[in-house]
């Protein structure tokens, strides 16, 4: 980049079975307003044929035997372009560039990837739908398919609050849910998230992974150095296992519901049985 950014940073989130967010921070040195580009690139198909194309937001990507669909939340594209490399009628690879815009100091690119393998036999569901999702100080998005719906926010204000209907003090989080809307995942990076019905906090900042079924809580917790972890459980747990081992030293809190264990650094896998 020459020199020219003060700040570049990108981020993936990807919810198992369903969407990836992908999320650019970028910001100038100068004053001076730039136009910002993005590039994307896909092998050519069997045919020696572009596999890539965009139109009105969504890029899709089709190979024999799967698809890629990006929908583009922000920034506001208002030139694409598609080339191809290859020699002669021979395509080895297909490039997008999309761009921004001009005069911007900063963007903020923010988009959401499905990818799909083809059904063995018929052909592809409906395609997914996305939403931009905006919260005092967050950026978010929600994507509808095949299997549920997935939603991904980011921070870009100090605002703490409710984004997506979950109060967090979060850096980023996710959220899937199956097709009648019942949560079925998250992810978080900070102290805290809660929604209805769902509370986890820490004492410290942590990455936190959590599924929920009838069954109770499959957790997955990292700190730098250990934390004590508070979790909204209906009822006193039959079982907790941390790492893979029944623990005793936790307690639940009947009045409040809650129960809290005390974790070690490092990744840790947290089960609450209820």
């Amino acid at each position: 980049y020459k020199g020219k950014l003060e700040k570049y940073s990108r981020t993936l989130l990807y919810t198992k079975t369903g969407a990836i967010f992908l999320f650019d921070e970028v910001k100038s040195k100068s004053p001076e307003g730039h136009v910002y580009d993005w590039l994307f690139h896909a092998p050519a198909n069997e045919e020696n044929q572009t596999s890539i194309s965009y139109a009105d937001g969504r890029v899709m990507i089709n190979r024999p035997k799967a698809r890629l669909t990006m929908d583009i939340i922000s920034p506001d594209i208002v030139s694409s372009k598609i080339y191809d490399k290859g020699v002669g009628k021979i395509f080895y690879e297909s490039f997008l560039s999309l761009s921004s815009k001009p005069d911007l100091n900063e963007a903020n690119f923010l988009a959401v990837i499905l990818p799909e393998a083809k059904p063995g036999s018929g052909d592809y569901g409906a395609a997914p739908k996305t939403t931009r999702l905006d919260a005092p100080g967050w950026i978010g998005a929600k994507m509808d398919h095949n299997l549920g719906s997935d939603i991904g926010f980011f921070r870009v204000g100090t605002e703490n609050g409710v984004a997506g209907g979950f109060t967090t003090d979060a850096k980023r989080f996710t959220a899937s849910f199956d097709k009648s809307g019942v949560l079925q995942k998250i992810y978080f990076e900070g102290g805290s998230i809660s929604e209805k019905g769902l509370s986890i906090s820490a004492d410290q900042s942590v990455r936190g992974t959590m599924a929920i079924d009838p069954s109770g809580y499959d957790a997955e917790i990292k700190s730098a150095k250990g934390c004590n972890l508070k979790v909204l459980v209906s009822g006193k747990p039959s079982s907790v296992q941390v790492s893979g081992q029944v623990v005793n030293d936790w307690t639940y809190d009947e009045g409040s519901k809650t129960l809290t264990v005390k974790l070690p650094g490092g990744t840790i896998p947290l089960k609450i049985i209820k």
